[in-house]
């Protein structure tokens, strides 16, 4: 049975506004059938096709019907909508609240926007929320950012301790929250990977201090390919342009978190987050 190309919404491929990615190797494998889609994504598609044809009505209709069925990426995207003004008032507080949801369905992608939302001056930067939301999963949060396993799932006593914090501190942890938040949440497949068939791991060092990404590895793998294959497609899946896009587009994004933040006086020069991001692409009949 021929197999059709699937990105999972719930992995790196989450556009701005919730937008999951499915494509086809259709120009390398011939004609490959469409995925199932769920209704969330049926309603994903038809909000952006419609934000494409600048029908904000339309767009804003769609999204509707999604939410009064509580679909988990209508949801997320309406967040997002919220977030960027799109088809919509921009809002913060709006978007919290689908953000939250999303969160609560299972989106870890809408944890990731909470954070880099909360962390940016636009919606009137909250440092402790920032910080809340990052320490849900502590490994991603660098040492001296950390609260107290006593402290950090009681609300009230997390933002005790952060209280008693020296503004500059909380100003970097602030910073370094808000840039890999930003990094993190909105990473996207590179279509270049996508269109050869090509998987990656990438591990990415962050020093606040100097305000600088750094690629310590990169590795690619090539998905077998069946059906007809166009050799020349074959050929550039080992050029750098196809092998360095999941770099390039690391790259990309951190330049536009590191825009996003100022960055504070200060900064320990020791501090350091690393992050690994796994592009897996995954076929189902």
């Amino acid at each position: 049975m021929a197999a059709c190309l699937f990105v999972p919404a719930s992995g790196l491929v989450m556009k701005r506004i919730g937008l999951s990615v499915l494509t086809s190797l259709a120009l390398l494998t011939g004609t490959v059938p469409a995925c199932a889609s769920t209704a969330g994504e049926d309603v994903v598609r038809s909000v952006v096709n419609a934000i494409e044809r600048e029908d904000c009505p339309a767009a804003v209709g769609a999204l509707k019907d999604g939410l009064a069925k509580n679909l988990p990426e209508v949801v997320f995207m309406a967040g997002g909508m919220y977030e960027d003004g799109i088809c919509l008032k921009a809002n913060w507080q709006r978007a919290v609240d689908f953000y939250v949801l999303a969160n609560e369905q299972g989106n870890r992608a809408a944890r990731y926007r909470l954070v880099s939302g909360y962390a940016a001056p636009v919606g009137g930067k909250d440092v402790a929320a920032a910080l809340w939301w990052a320490s849900r999963r502590p490994g991603e949060v660098i040492g001296a950012c950390q609260v107290g396993a006593a402290d950090h799932d009681d609300p009230d006593r997390f933002v005790a301790v952060l209280a008693k914090w020296p503004k500059a501190r909380l100003d970097a942890c602030n910073y370094v929250a808000g840039v890999m938040a930003t990094l993190t949440g909105d990473i996207e497949y590179p279509g270049r990977a996508q269109s050869h068939a090509l998987n990656g791991t990438v591990v990415v060092r962050f020093t606040p201090a100097a305000a600088k990404f750094e690629i310590v590895s990169a590795e690619t793998e090539e998905l077998t390919m069946s059906g007809w294959v166009d050799g020349n497609a074959v050929r550039d899946r080992q050029s750098k342009s196809v092998t360095g896009s999941f770099a390039k587009a690391i790259n990309q994004i951190g330049a536009r978190a590191l825009k996003r933040y100022a960055q504070p006086a200060g900064i320990d020069p020791a501090w350091t987050s690393e992050v690994k991001f796994v592009f897996t692409l995954l076929y189902r009949n």
